[in-house]
């Protein structure tokens, strides 16, 4: 007589864990398409937070660091950019927690956003008037403390609204939009004069990312809530607790993917950190700030290109990693033609391997993020935590860079550091299992 084995019972707490695991699931992907009109105003609000940071942390302090300490500017801006990377970080920390449980006629994000995006718009105005190191710094500090609200929750809001489907498309709007946002931020910041172009960068931040709080964009992240809101919002509990609140292993992926996006972010930021003064001293250019603008032009072209197509092709293939790997590779290589540069045409030609790179990087980067989000109740705080790799890498990279050109060689030995840093961070991304 065969023994028949009974089927594996369950604990109720169990049982519940896998009815919201499947209910999350099955939600995610039975959710209606996004239009293009409500994936045009995020993309547009999105694009406005980019040129927020863009103008300043690319040019404008730069310049404003050869006023106020010109015979230190380097130290100057690592030190500045740690500061402000610091302040980013701790603040990322509870934004999303906040976000997750507020509750308002406008939903939970948009509160955020909206108050953020004020004083943001208000420390870029005060700015050019700063007449001392120390207090561009303070507001430095309280622009990306603000600024994590509104990044983190924008973020946030392509989960919280849009089906799995529509992942890979919604991360290729963000990252052409991120691309398009740094180079109108250069361009600004290049074209105009410094106190004018703080105040075309804070009028721009305000319109574009306000204008999501109206019509349609509203509207799709309210019905969005309210249908969350029907279930309780009972996925999980703490981040820091998943044996409780979901089956074993739940964040696994969700903390491979955040050590590979932290790893390819840190070699990638390294080797943009000094591009001013790289074209400047090491390569001898003539106008660096008309260097800077036409590789960020020659960048954008080339990441928007490959931003849009690859989000909606690794949707059609449904694989994310591959393109994660390419990339890597292809932004490694692009950073050893840096190294050996000695004029601006091969400048010029890592430009556009770097800018095609990326885009197909950021094509599937928060398709990857949001397919490893195990948690819905918490998903804000989830999204806040993920950010961390660019605060924490804003806050690292100029002391990597201050580091590495002091002490490995100068440029040379900063972009061969940066290169192996991308090999290792395409090599972390193997072991998620949410994403093929």
């Amino acid at each position: 007589m065969t023994d028949v084995k009974p089927p594996k019972s369950h604990t109720p707490s169990e049982q519940h864990q896998q009815q919201v695991t499947t209910r999350t699931s099955t939600d995610v992907n039975q959710r209606p398409d996004v239009s293009r009109t409500w994936l045009t105003q995020y993309g547009l609000a999105y694009f406005g937070s980019c040129i927020g940071w863009a103008a300043p942390s690319q040019l404008l302090l730069g310049n404003q660091l050869m006023i106020l300490r010109p015979e230190d500017k380097e130290n100057a801006l690592s030190l500045l950019m740690m500061i402000g990377g610091a302040a980013m970080v701790i603040t990322s920390l509870f934004t999303g927690y906040l976000s997750d449980r507020t509750r308002s006629k406008i939903g939970r994000r948009m509160p955020w956003i909206l108050a953020g995006t004020a004083i943001c718009t208000a420390c870029l105005a005060l700015m050019p008037g700063s007449p001392n190191f120390a207090l561009l710094v303070g507001l430095w500090a309280v622009f990306q403390i603000f600024m994590a609200f509104v990044t983190n929750n924008l973020l946030t809001l392509g989960p919280d609204v849009a089906p799995q489907r529509q992942f890979g498309m919604i991360s290729g709007v963000l990252g052409a939009t991120y691309t398009l946002g740094l180079v109108l931020g250069t361009v600004v910041a290049s074209a105009v004069a410094l106190a004018p172009a703080y105040y075309i960068t804070a009028g721009l931040l305000m319109v574009l990312v306000c204008q999501m709080a109206t019509g349609p964009g509203l509207r799709k992240l309210l019905e969005a809530e309210r249908h969350a809101d029907q279930y309780g919002d009972d996925a999980t509990e703490s981040v820091f607790n998943t044996a409780v609140s979901l089956e074993k292993g739940a964040y696994r992926d969700y903390w491979w993917v955040f050590a590979s996006r932290f790893v390819v972010h840190i070699g990638n930021y390294v080797a943009l950190f000094y591009l001013l003064y790289y074209l400047k001293d090491h390569i001898g250019v003539a106008n660096p700030d008309e260097g800077v603008m036409l590789l960020t032009v020659i960048y954008a072209v080339c990441t928007i290109i490959t931003a849009i197509v690859g989000g909606s092709l690794s949707d059609k293939l449904h694989r994310r990693k591959i393109f994660v790997i390419i990339a890597s590779w292809s932004v490694s290589s692009a950073t050893i033609v840096m190294a050996w540069a000695e004029t601006l045409a091969p400048v010029i030609i890592a430009a556009v391997i770097l800018g095609l790179a990326w885009g197909v990087f950021t094509s599937v980067d928060q398709a990857l993020i949001n397919e490893a989000l195990p948690s819905e109740k918490n998903r804000a705080r989830d999204v806040s935590i993920m950010t961390l790799t660019v605060g924490i890498t804003n806050m690292l990279s100029g002391g990597i860079a201050a580091l590495a050109l002091n002490y490995l060689g100068g440029y040379p030995g900063l972009y061969l550091l940066c290169g192996g840093v991308c090999i290792l961070g395409s090599l972390l991304v193997v072991p998620v299992r949410s994403s093929r």
